[in-house]
């Protein structure tokens, strides 16, 4: 894959999250810039990572190390 900005080849791996404690994190998609103090996520987020046990629910992606951009998508069929 290429990435969208400056079109050089992306390499493929996973987006994960380290922490023991899973049930409390997820990654979620914002449209508001986060502020330093937050208890819960926005009413219009998406959470694009909920970790599970084991590794899983880690979604596939691609990064470019050139540019430093990264693209997966979330939908469950891209979750490992």
């Amino acid at each position: 894959m290429n990435c969208p900005d400056c079109h050089k080849e992306m390499k493929h791996g996973w987006l994960a999250m380290f922490n023991p404690i899973l049930w409390l994190n997820f990654v979620v998609w914002q449209p508001l810039k986060p502020g330093y103090v937050r208890f819960s996520a926005p009413k219009e987020s998406e959470r694009v990572i909920v970790p599970k046990a084991g590794g899983r629910g880690c979604p596939k992606a691609w990064i470019c190390t050139a540019c430093k951009t990264v693209t997966f998508s979330y939908a469950i069929e891209n979750l490992d």
